[in-house]
């Protein structure tokens, strides 16, 4: 996702406004921590 890193990148530099950069910080940590347990994949019947 780009579009993310760009923001990661420029966030240092931009103000805190309303909190957008601890709402990125914690969608980067959501990221990290579903690449860390990826979703098992569904056998037989599960849906």
């Amino acid at each position: 996702m780009p579009e993310a890193q760009t923001l990661a990148t420029a966030a240092p530099a931009l103000p805190d406004h309303d909190g957008w950069r601890s709402l990125l910080a914690a969608l980067e940590r959501a990221e990290a921590a579903v690449a860390a347990h990826p979703t098992p994949t569904p056998t037989g019947g599960e849906r």
